[in-house]
């Protein structure tokens, strides 16, 4: 029995052993993993895939690994002691580590697992992905795997070049003008080489290079070469250019010279090549002289010139004549500018009064009251403006000194000088959808244009009831508006349809004109084109020649041309014939004549034929100038020397009409005399033998000793003395009395210039006023009289019962 019962635990023992070994390597095969052979050899073994699902591995006890090389354990379930799933077998052989694809497919460890079949449990072994401590350059380790660094994230190649990621590494794509040192984008120095050779300067750049050209040179693809200058004709019309390497050379024509850069006019004026009394004026190339301002030509020589013979100085002043120029003695009241003898402001010397304005006058001035004040016949007073009520019927005026001012109605205010309107509607004061109107001191509000009032408010009117947009557009109502659809070949302006013109847009074709029409449009043959039917054709012009008989005419298409014959010429129409004169043809001192296709020439007036050319004829020898006047014979002419008083009309020496240019001046009356003139002066002015001057009156002093006076053209003025006034003649008295200077009960007495006031009879002087006298005081009546005084005298009057009988007061009856 104990003999069966060790048969039957060998043979469970046996069985157990045997299909555990079958399962684990089947269970193996299965997952992947290792095998290994009896006896502990080591099967070759294949990395799992990177991420294959382990479901079918039942209860994994540890994945983690305790070092970096160090085995990876594992405790089974339902085991006390761990299981070695290390680096060893039992003979010492490693299960292994499978070889690591460091850098693409990660590291492995084997790990060990229980595998349950039946009532049976396998160890079994799996490799996975451990992290990698050992990456390569531009890799990381990653959640058990190699992967690769993305260097381009910290953009290595710098601001001058573009980064592309490699696997384990990066790439830089370098900007022009930069070059790659393995890990950034560094500068290339250009100016290796010295691309510029020996005509410029190389300035080597960040990213680039600068090449400056000497003077002289410019910048050719890789070099500097030479500039001819000369083809730019920098030496100007007035000189030839050579071009030399680096620059060139001026060959300046007569007259002109190098400044260093073109050929300039050389002033020929400032060798003072011209005679006494001449003025030289430079001229491109050349210069020319002229006689000096106050001298004139006088054939060899320049003279002075008389200026005085043409009154420069006018009426009010006498003109004396120096060498090459004159001098002006001008009237009182006037002053020279140089040229004439001009009015003096005497204004601005302010010789009026106090609130008086000065007037200018031609040789004086005069004075009046400022605006605001009136003369009392002494002074300027206060003129009371509102006597005249400046305000208007809006306002109420109060005076001021020299002025006024204006209190205004409500709705009006003052612009300084009335009382105006104030437009309440710059304020806005209506409602919506109405207008403003102003009116005098109040406004208006009327409904807008598009609305009109119901009673309450302004509302929209329906504007498409009278048909705004016309026959060509149809009407839509809108708030305060309305909006025109208009038909075809119409447009609106925003009131109503109009037509639109479509020629603008160019709709006919080649050759053709279009002719806007409503709501459309017409084509017609351009000028010189006719229609075929199909298209418009070019019209053969020549058939009519326009040319006519003076050319020959060419058609072209859409016109035609003229080929004139030798002196004509077209003018865009026919041949018409050329002016050649225009170009002088003639010889010196001949006159040129234009005919049809040619022309002829004559000799000039004052010149005659000698045979072979046109020569001077000597008018003097027959004296042209006559008695009044000497000739001198010129090239082709000649010329009078007119006496005083005569002047040349160019053909001989007549009598100048001097009156003609008034020289008596506004103050007299011109007549003519052969060779010269005679003034009747007005009154208050006398003749100088030129013109009228002013007679001063005030030398014979005709406002006498009360006042002062003032010439003035013509005339003359007299200031007087306080308590004076001009009668037109001299300085008189003013009678001061008749404007009642005195108090109440005074009496005027004028004196000269002044007036004195006294108490009248029947008042004495109480200090600052005249009182009455108390005459009874006096006794002044009978023994037998009553006295009475009465303001300013006094009566006497007898007793009751008594009366007088001239003598004495008698009793009555």
């Amino acid at each position: 029995m104990k003999s069966l019962v060790l048969f039957l635990f060998l043979f469970v023992v046996g069985l157990w052993v045997t299909e555990g070994k079958r399962w684990t390597q089947g269970a193996l095969r299965a997952t992947g993993l290792p095998v290994t052979r009896e006896g502990g050899d080591e099967q070759e073994s294949a990395p799992l895939a990177n991420d294959e699902d382990d479901s079918e591995v039942l209860d994994a006890i540890d994945e983690e690994s305790d070092s970096e090389d160090g085995p990876v354990t594992g405790i089974p379930l339902f085991r006390k002691k761990p299981v070695d799933s290390g680096n060893s077998t039992r003979k010492g052989k490693s299960l292994g580590v499978l070889k690591s694809r460091k850098c693409r497919k990660g590291c492995f460890r084997t790990v060990s697992y229980i595998i349950r079949r039946r009532w049976f449990y396998f160890t079994a072994y799996k490799q996975i992905r451990i992290p990698c401590h050992n990456c390569c350059k531009g890799w990381s380790s990653m959640r058990g795997r190699c992967t690769d660094i993305d260097e381009c994230t910290r953009n290595p190649c710098g601001a001058q070049g573009t980064c592309t990621n490699t696997q384990g590494s990066y790439t830089c794509a370098c900007n022009p003008g930069f070059e790659s040192n393995g890990i950034a984008c560094i500068d290339k120095n250009k100016c290796t080489g010295n691309p510029c050779a020996a005509q410029g300067t190389n300035t080597n750049t960040v990213g680039s290079n600068t090449m400056a050209c000497n003077p002289g040179f410019e910048f050719s693809g890789t070099t500097c070469t030479d500039i001819n200058e000369c083809t730019g004709n920098p030496c100007g019309p007035h000189g030839t250019c050579t071009n030399n390497i680096g620059s060139y050379m001026c060959a300046c024509n007569l007259g002109f010279e190098s400044d260093g850069i073109t050929c300039i006019d050389i002033n020929e004026c400032t060798g003072f090549p011209c005679g006494v009394n001449e003025v030289c004026t430079n001229t491109p190339g050349s210069y020319t002289c002229a006689c000096s301002p106050g001298y004139e030509s006088k054939g060899t020589f320049c003279g002075d010139i008389n200026e005085c013979t043409e009154n420069p100085c006018g009426p009010h002043g006498t003109c004396t004549n120096n060498i090459g120029s004159y001098r002006c003695a001008c009237n009182l009241g006037f002053e020279s500018n140089g040229i004439t003898c001009i009015d003096i402001n005497e204004c601005t010397g302010f010789p009026c009064g106090v609130n008086e304005v000065c007037t200018n006058t031609p040789g004086s001035y005069t004075c009046a009251c400022s605006p605001g004040y009136e003369s009392n016949g002494q002074f300027c007073g206060d003129i009371n403006e509102c006597t005249g009520n400046p305000c208007g019927p809006h306002g109420s005026c109060t005076n001021n000194i020299g002025s006024y001012m204006c209190a205004c109605n409500l709705g009006f205010e003052s612009n300084g000088i009335t009382c105006i309107d104030i437009n309440e509607c710059t304020g806005f004061p209506c409602g919506v959808n109405e207008v403003c109107s102003n009116t005098p001191g109040s406004y208006t509000c009327a409904c807008s244009p598009g609305y009109e009032s119901n009673g309450k408010v302004c509302a929209d009117i329906n504007e498409c009831t009278e048909n705004p947009c016309g026959p060509h557009g149809s009407c839509t109502n809108n708030i305060g508006s309305y909006m025109c659809a208009c038909n075809l070949g119409f447009e609106s302006n925003g009131i109503t349809c109009i037509d639109i013109n479509e020629c603008t847009g160019f709709p006919c074709g080649v050759n053709e004109v279009c002719s806007n029409t409503p709501g459309s449009y017409t084509c017609a043959c351009s000028p010189g084109y006719e229609s075929n039917g199909k298209v418009c054709a070019d019209i053969n012009e020549c058939t009519e020649n326009p040319c006519g008989p003076h050319g020959t005419c060419t058609n072209n298409i859409g016109s035609y041309m003229c080929a004139c014959n030798l002196g004509f010429e077209s003018n865009g129409i026919t041949c018409i014939d050329i002016n050649e004169c225009t170009s002088w043809p003639c010889g010196v001192n001949e006159d040129c004549t234009n005919t049809p296709g040619s022309y002829t020439c004559a000799c000039s007036p004052g010149h005659e034929s000698k045979g072979t050319f046109c020569g001077d004829i000597n008018e003097c020898t027959e004296n042209p100038c006559g008695p009044h006047g000497s000739c001198t014979n010129n090239i082709g002419s000649y010329m009078c020397a007119c006496n005083l008083g005569f002047e040349s009309n160019g053909i001989t020496c007549i009598d100048i009409n001097e009156c003609t240019e008034n020289p008596c001046g506004p103050h007299g009356t011109c007549t003519n005399n052969i060779g010269s003139y005679m003034c009747a002066c007005n009154l208050g002015f006398e003749s100088n033998g030129i013109t009228c001057i002013d007679i001063n009156e005030c030398t014979e002093n005709p406002c006498g000793p009360h006042g002062t006076c003032t010439n003035n053209i013509g005339s003359y003025r007299c200031a007087c003395n306080l308590g004076f006034e001009s009668n037109g003649i001299t300085c008189i008295d003013i009678n001061e009395c008749t404007g009642w200077p005195c108090g109440v009960n005074e009496d005027c007495t004028n004196t000269p210039g002044s007036y004195t006031c006294a108490c009248s009879p029947g008042y004495e002087s109480k200090g600052t006023f005249c009182g009455d006298i108390n005459e009874c005081s006096f006794l002044p009546c009978w023994d037998d009289q009553v006295c009475t005084n009465n303001i300013g005298s006094y009566t006497c009057a007898c007793h009751p019962g008594y009366e007088s009988n001239g003598n004495f007061c008698a009793a009555i009856g």
